[in-house]
């Protein structure tokens, strides 16, 4: 089985003696400059670096429509573990929301590379294809979470497919060889944003190309003549957001954990920073507005075919899920919630087979692994809870922080 990770450097050794380490810092709503980074595993030589906003002279930098050069401060961060494929010698990484978050009229065009997924040479950190998920992102539906690799049939073709779980609530595929689109679906209850996903290009289907801001389905998000949004689902933090998905490949079902509902997007005219003649400083918060409830969301778990993002199990949760999920070789699924609650799941059903409430929240995902012949699964349990999900689910206030890490025989 597999589970993607939370960010970390990665080794890429293959067929290169001396080894090539990435590594991207995290820009988050900052909109410092965020890249990726090629290093030499002996001597720790930097040898490339990689910006995720392309700056002038680079492919993309013409989706950058201001005219100030706000393309300087983009946004565009990382924060979570690329992917890398042996079999095509590619890393795959997935970029955050560009900047600011809520104002897409600061910034005009289709913002490459943000709420993208670049393919990259890991020798030379040359950019082989890309895919951008929400041009012009006005939601802040940025794509940093993990993009697993997969092997499988599809229309009776062998492909090499990379799939990603989108914040913006759609499943993608995607040919991992030269980025084109395979397959698209909502997997999300509730989603309006748009009306849908172009089935030869994957864009949304009220993307206008001749538009350098987008507006999507009118009233989904804010804007400077009218600042509050209608209700949008799925909410900003998604979807699915950073929990770790899971891969059953004797199954062919991805498994992972989404957020279920909606809120609201208020746009503020954002000021353009010091450096371009602006009063906002240096590591000064950079989003132009902010997501609002507009309700209480719950969560949900669930099983799609990865070559089409058919949903082919799922079930619901009481809170919105943040631990992430493990898939084991015995077609069990593991996954932890805020209230404690750690189950195993029937991987064909989602039925639940067996729980227990370890007394604190549980923000991490499981592992497994054996020892002497029997095989574990160990869970972290104790993430304090920031004061956005108190005000959403009060009761949880009192849980307390009892920093432990659980195992159980399986």
């Amino acid at each position: 089985m597999s589970q993607m990770g939370h960010c970390l450097p990665i080794a890429v050794c293959a067929a290169r003696p001396p080894g090539v380490r990435t590594s991207a810092p995290p820009a988050a709503n900052s909109a410092s400059a965020a890249f990726i980074e090629g290093t030499d595993l002996n001597t720790g030589q930097q040898l490339w670096r990689t910006y995720t906003i392309p700056g002038e002279g680079e492919p993309g930098h013409e989706t950058w429509k201001d005219g100030q050069d706000h393309w300087r401060h983009g946004g565009g961060s990382i924060w979570e573990t690329a992917t890398y494929d042996a079999d095509t010698d590619t890393i795959y990484q997935g970029i955050g929301n560009a900047g600011p978050d809520y104002d897409p009229e600061y910034r005009p065009g289709d913002n490459k590379w943000a709420a993208s997924v670049l393919a990259l040479n890991p020798s030379t950190g040359a950019i082989k294809w890309d895919f951008q998920y929400t041009p012009n992102d006005p939601y802040d539906f940025d794509e940093i979470s993990e993009h697993p690799i997969i092997n499988a049939k599809v229309n009776g073709e062998d492909r090499k497919l990379v799939v990603h779980v989108a914040r913006n609530g759609f499943y993608y595929a995607l040919d991992r060889v030269n980025g084109s689109f395979v397959a698209g679906k909502q997997y999300v209850d509730k989603l309006n944003w748009t009306t849908g996903l172009d089935p030869k290009t994957g864009k949304p289907l009220n993307y206008d190309p001749a538009k350098d801001v987008q507006e999507y389905t009118p009233g989904s998000h804010g804007s400077r003549a009218k600042p509050q949004s209608q209700v949008k689902c799925p909410s900003t933090t998604g979807g699915k957001n950073w929990p770790p998905s899971a891969y059953n490949p004797q199954l062919n079902l991805l498994f992972f954990t989404s957020v279920e509902g909606c809120n609201i997007v208020e746009t503020v005219e954002q000021k353009s920073f010091e450096d371009q003649g602006g009063t906002v400083k240096p590591r000064d918060r950079f989003a132009g507005g902010e997501g609002k409830p507009s309700e209480r969301r719950n969560g949900s778990l669930k099983a799609v075919d990865p070559t089409t993002g058919e949903v082919k199990a799922a079930t619901k949760f009481d809170y919105p899920p943040y631990a992430g999920v493990l898939a084991t070789a015995g077609n069990l699924v593991f996954t932890g919630q805020l209230d404690g609650t750690f189950a195993a799941y029937d991987a064909r059903t989602l039925q639940e087979l067996w729980s227990y409430n370890v007394g604190a929240g549980i923000d991490a995902p499981a592992i497994t692994y054996a020892v002497n012949g029997k095989q574990y699964v160990a869970v972290l349990v104790g993430a304090p809870q920031r004061a956005a999900v108190i005000r959403e689910i009060p009761e949880l206030k009192d849980r307390p922080l009892t920093h432990m890490l659980y195992v159980f025989g399986l």
